[in-house]
């Protein structure tokens, strides 16, 4: 008698023990399902070069645009052209392990004569969108051109852009939105910038050739989002 009872006792708290179990483990999940996600605001960002890393920048001239245009007269000749073209642009901020609000646009260094400078920032068309590429085209709108054709030459003229690939590393601070704490993130900031944008004409008569650049003037760039 005295055995048995101690076996359903035994069995009794062994089913409350489960029910117990199983009843923390849901409460876990429930607990997991209703935590607040932290969201963090960017409240401040700088940029460096860092040694024995991968960071560069560089510039590389880009054609975008070619025209030809042939005179096999014995005569000069007017030819008129309107510059027109696009080029895409794009932004990558590495993601980091915060939940960070994507609509804010955010500093990048600037980039002026061919140099980029950490130190000075401004407010850029970008957002840290935390792991995704965000790009852009920009239609460059030129001014009419109009060149005299020598007899018996072949005109080219090319549309040239100064392309600048940046892979900088950055330094975000964020704060919390629940607890008001802050944190120091680091990444990596890739991007394609465009900069000075040139023509260049040829010349070739078939036994001489001439090339001759000039800074593009009096031209537009118009943003697609």
């Amino acid at each position: 008698m005295k055995k048995t009872a101690f076996l359903i006792l035994t069995l009794f708290f062994f089913l409350v023990g489960c029910q117990r179990e199983e009843i923390d483990r849901n409460g876990d999940d429930d607990y997991e399902i209703i935590r607040p996600v932290e969201i963090f605001d960017l409240i401040d960002i700088r940029y460096e070069f860092l040694p024995d890393s991968d960071n560069s920048f560089t510039a590389e001239p880009v054609t975008i645009w070619r025209r030809t245009t042939l005179n096999g007269t014995t005569s000069p000749i007017q030819s008129t052209i309107v510059i027109s073209d696009t080029i895409t642009v794009w932004s990558l901020f590495s993601e980091i392990d915060k939940h960070i609000d994507r609509s804010v646009r955010v500093r990048t260094p600037l980039i002026a004569n061919g140099e980029i400078d950490t130190s000075v920032l401004w407010l850029s068309q970008w957002t840290f969108a935390n792991g995704v590429t965000e790009s852009v085209r920009q239609v460059i709108n030129g001014t009419t051109i109009t060149s005299e054709i020598p007899p018996q030459t072949t005109h080219i003229r090319e549309l040239i852009v100064t392309k600048y690939n940046i892979h900088i590393t950055y330094i975000a601070t964020l704060r919390s939105r629940i607890t008001g704490r802050t944190v120091e993130k680091t990444g990596t900031w890739r991007s394609v910038q465009i900069g000075t944008i040139t023509i260049r004409v040829h010349l070739s008569d078939g036994i001489t050739r001439s090339s001759e650049d000039s800074e593009l003037q009096n031209f537009s760039i118009q943003t697609i989002y």
